[in-house]
């Protein structure tokens, strides 16, 4: 019965031992880099913004600073893999699903406000919280804005700045194809629900 039990321990850890170099082989055969229809998709280092608030630069009046979290995997934006690389404590905020879970939810901001912009902007690491960064976000002002920030509270439209994007979401459809022909899922949000109409 030992031998047996040893026998049976040793094919598990085998078959644990030969999915996991399984998986080492097939990430390392994808490609860092992939250029689709003008954007480039890059597994690397980035700053990933889509969910985070925002506060008012305190030297450029056309800046909000957004608290962003650091991700590690694929990505997408309009300037090429080299260009977005990490250095040191500097990398940049692009697009992806990578933390889209059950609970996650595009929010729309129909009255004109104003978000920050964070495709292709620079970041820190923050020195504190080092698994978060501070971008350098673009101020707009429109409406029919798009965000996956406010918990589906409409009010916070107008009482944060949240980053935000427009539909189409730049980038979106070459992120969904490049992760298609990487074979790899992706998870896109639901919208929020509507909200409930009151009864006269």
């Amino acid at each position: 019965r030992a031998a047996r039990g040893v026998a049976a321990a040793t094919v598990v850890s085998m078959i644990a031992s030969a999915t996991a170099a399984a998986r080492t082989v097939q990430r390392a055969v994808r490609p860092e880099a992939i250029k689709i229809d003008g954007a480039w998709l890059c597994d690397q280092r980035y700053a990933l913004c889509t969910s985070a608030k925002c506060v008012p630069s305190e030297h450029d009046p056309k800046v909000s600073v957004c608290r962003c979290k650091i991700a590690r995997g694929y990505s997408v934006g309009f300037k090429n893999c080299h260009a977005r690389a990490p250095r040191g404590k500097r990398l940049h905020s692009n697009f992806s699903l990578q933390d889209v879970d059950a609970k996650t939810r595009v929010m729309t901001c129909s009255a004109k406000g104003l978000w920050a912009q964070c495709l292709d902007v620079e970041c820190h690491v923050d020195p504190d919280h080092p698994r978060h960064a501070h971008c350098q976000c673009v101020n707009m002002k429109t409406d029919d804005f798009l965000t996956f920030g406010g918990n589906c509270d409409t009010a916070t439209c107008s009482t944060a700045i949240w980053s935000a994007t427009t539909k189409p979401f730049p980038g979106g459809a070459q992120y969904k194809k490049g992760l298609k022909l990487l074979g790899l899922p992706v998870t896109v949000p639901k919208a929020c629900p509507s909200p409930k109409k009151r009864a006269r």
